[in-house]
Protein backbone atom coordinates (compact mmCIF):
# COMPACT_ATOMS: atom_id res chain seq x y z
CA UNK A 1 0.00 0.00 0.00
CA UNK A 2 1.13 3.43 -0.66
CA UNK A 3 0.42 5.96 1.97
CA UNK A 4 1.18 9.72 2.14
CA UNK A 5 1.15 11.83 5.39
CA UNK A 6 0.59 14.67 5.55
CA UNK A 7 1.11 17.22 8.99
CA UNK A 8 1.53 20.75 9.75
CA UNK A 9 2.38 21.88 13.13
CA UNK A 10 4.90 21.49 15.70
CA UNK A 11 6.93 18.41 16.53
CA UNK A 12 4.73 17.29 18.83
CA UNK A 13 2.39 16.94 16.00
CA UNK A 14 4.81 15.56 13.44
CA UNK A 15 6.45 13.04 15.98
CA UNK A 16 3.45 10.88 16.01
CA UNK A 17 3.39 10.79 12.35
CA UNK A 18 7.09 9.57 12.10
CA UNK A 19 5.83 6.74 14.68
CA UNK A 20 3.54 5.71 12.48
CA UNK A 21 5.35 5.73 9.12
CA UNK A 22 7.85 3.87 10.79
CA UNK A 23 5.43 1.25 11.53
CA UNK A 24 4.25 1.11 8.13
CA UNK A 25 7.08 0.71 6.47
CA UNK A 26 8.46 -2.08 9.27
CA UNK A 27 4.69 -3.60 7.72
CA UNK A 28 6.57 -3.28 3.60
CA UNK A 29 4.22 -0.28 2.86
CA UNK A 30 5.72 2.76 0.40
CA UNK A 31 5.28 5.64 2.95
CA UNK A 32 6.04 8.82 2.61
CA UNK A 33 5.74 12.18 4.96
CA UNK A 34 5.37 15.63 4.15
CA UNK A 35 6.12 18.21 6.78
CA UNK A 36 7.10 21.63 7.75
CA UNK A 37 11.03 22.70 6.56
CA UNK A 38 12.00 22.83 9.84
CA UNK A 39 11.38 18.58 10.69
CA UNK A 40 13.50 17.57 7.95
CA UNK A 41 16.37 16.57 10.02
CA UNK A 42 14.28 14.94 12.57
CA UNK A 43 12.37 12.83 9.73
CA UNK A 44 14.91 12.31 7.73
CA UNK A 45 17.20 10.80 10.51
CA UNK A 46 14.59 7.80 10.75
CA UNK A 47 15.22 7.51 7.00
CA UNK A 48 11.79 7.82 6.22
CA UNK A 49 11.11 9.13 3.10
CA UNK A 50 10.31 12.97 3.50
CA UNK A 51 9.19 16.36 1.09
CA UNK A 52 9.54 19.34 2.69
CA UNK A 53 6.58 21.46 3.19
CA UNK A 54 6.62 25.65 3.44
CA UNK A 55 7.53 26.49 7.08
CA UNK A 56 6.50 30.00 6.95
CA UNK A 57 3.42 29.41 9.30
CA UNK A 58 5.53 28.22 12.09
CA UNK A 59 7.53 31.17 11.93
CA UNK A 60 4.28 33.58 12.04
CA UNK A 61 2.94 31.70 14.82
CA UNK A 62 6.65 32.57 16.52
CA UNK A 63 5.89 36.35 16.08
CA UNK A 64 4.26 38.29 18.80
CA UNK A 65 0.92 38.84 16.98
CA UNK A 66 0.75 34.99 15.99
CA UNK A 67 1.76 34.28 19.81
CA UNK A 68 -1.27 36.99 21.13
CA UNK A 69 -3.57 34.92 18.76
CA UNK A 70 -2.89 31.97 20.64
CA UNK A 71 -2.17 32.47 23.86
CA UNK A 72 -4.55 35.16 23.99
CA UNK A 73 -7.12 33.04 24.70
CA UNK A 74 -8.90 34.89 21.46
CA UNK A 75 -9.86 31.25 19.76
CA UNK A 76 -11.14 31.67 16.48
CA UNK A 77 -11.18 35.90 16.90
CA UNK A 78 -7.48 35.53 17.20
CA UNK A 79 -6.63 33.60 14.18
CA UNK A 80 -9.22 36.03 11.72
CA UNK A 81 -6.85 38.60 13.15
CA UNK A 82 -3.79 36.64 11.39
CA UNK A 83 -6.14 35.73 8.16
CA UNK A 84 -4.26 38.34 6.04
CA UNK A 85 -0.76 36.82 6.60
CA UNK A 86 -2.39 32.97 6.55
CA UNK A 87 -4.11 33.19 3.34
CA UNK A 88 -1.22 33.48 0.98
CA UNK A 89 0.77 30.83 2.77
CA UNK A 90 -2.10 28.83 3.12
CA UNK A 91 -2.41 28.66 -1.18
CA UNK A 92 1.46 27.76 -0.91
CA UNK A 93 1.00 24.83 1.34
CA UNK A 94 -1.84 23.47 -0.46
CA UNK A 95 0.45 24.00 -3.75
CA UNK A 96 3.26 22.32 -2.37
CA UNK A 97 0.87 19.39 -0.80
CA UNK A 98 -0.73 18.72 -4.24
CA UNK A 99 2.70 18.40 -5.39
CA UNK A 100 3.74 15.72 -3.04
CA UNK A 101 0.87 13.28 -3.61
Amino acid sequence: MRVAIETLGSRGDVQPYVALALALLSRGHDVQLAAPAQFQGFVERHNIPYVALPGQFLTLLDTPEGNAAIAGGQGFSGGLKLLKHIRPLMMELFDREWQAV
